[in-house]
């Protein structure tokens, strides 16, 4: 799904602002997801949780793309949470 937001954000970056285009194809691509995984799993909360987190994704990918100066520390703090929420959902596995 990268290259339909790839494709979108190109096409529509030539037309008007990288920070527009941004957000119009990442919408596009995250609804398209959630809408199918809603569809497929017949379960509205999972497209929303699927779509929350690709709406995480994407911003923080708009963030690291416009902060030039500061992606290194905030890759490391978005690796830092990533890692801890794994931990901590691992504790929650039954053995």
């Amino acid at each position: 799904m990268e290259s339909n937001l790839n494709s979108f954000l190109l096409s529509f970056s030539e037309h008007m602002s990288f920070g527009i285009a941004y957000v119009i194809a990442s919408i596009m691509t995250i609804a398209l997801i959630a809408g199918y995984m809603w569809k497929m799993l017949c379960s509205r909360k999972t497209g929303i949780v699927i779509g929350a987190i690709l709406s995480v994704l994407y911003v923080s990918c708009y963030i690291l793309l416009s902060l030039s100066t500061y992606a290194l520390l905030l890759g490391s703090l978005i690796l830092f949470i990533a890692l801890a929420a794994m931990m901590y959902g691992s504790l929650q596995i039954k053995r």
